[in-house]
């Protein structure tokens, strides 16, 4: 049967030439993994450039919010004392000064 009978089958010229030699199926293969790596290194690049994206802004945050020390951030978060000769009383229900 030739190549060129109805019911031949046939094989891309490039895949048959690389199935018959085993000096082209180690080629294939080193391209297959340099392949996988350019792809895994665009991947990295990409999540660490949206990794900066968003860590930066909260970092930043963070430094702001803390950079006078955990002091002026607690005094902003806990209910205001007021300190009466009688006692002193806060907005919630737990007195702070016992």
């Amino acid at each position: 049967m030739l190549a060129s009978d109805p019911g031949a089958v046939t094989l891309p010229s490039g895949k048959a030439g690389r199935l018959a030699s085993g000096g082209e199926r180690g080629r294939d293969a080193a391209e297959e993994r340099r392949a996988r790596a350019r792809k895994l290194g665009v991947r990295s690049v990409a999540l660490g450039y949206l990794a900066v994206l968003l860590l930066a802004p909260v970092a930043l945050i963070f430094y702001r919010t803390f950079e006078h020390g955990l002091a002026p951030v607690w005094e902003a978060i806990t209910p205001p004392t007021r300190c009466t000769p009688s006692g002193c009383r806060s907005r919630s229900s737990r007195s702070p000064c016992r």
